[in-house]
């Protein structure tokens, strides 16, 4: 008896921990997910705002003060290659535009 206890026990602390780890990856997931969208809309205003990476660099520091040079820089390159990848989408929409005229 004492042994089906312990291990009914056992087995609530793990299916707790199991539940446990899958809310923090959920969450992880989230916000990563979270964070390519902000990237995505960064990158659309800059496109059209027409920003100098310097400039944004700027404002980077200023929205996200605790992370490092290397992660700002690291997102600087994400929002200026989401913004170049936005530029050929908008080349071949142009493209089509012209084709059906």
């Amino acid at each position: 008896m004492m042994e089906l206890e312990e291990f009914r026990r056992n087995m609530e602390v793990e299916i707790g921990q199991t539940l446990e780890d899958l809310r923090r990856s959920y969450e992880v997931k989230r916000l990563q997910l979270l964070q390519e969208q902000e990237i995505d809309f960064i990158a659309s205003l800059v496109r059209h705002g027409g920003y100098e990476k310097n400039e944004l660099q700027g404002i980077l520091l200023l929205l996200f003060p605790n992370k490092s040079d290397e992660q700002i820089r690291e997102v600087l390159e994400r929002i200026y290659k989401a913004t170049e990848s936005d530029d050929d989408i908008g080349d071949v929409a142009a493209g089509n535009v012209k084709q059906r005229l």
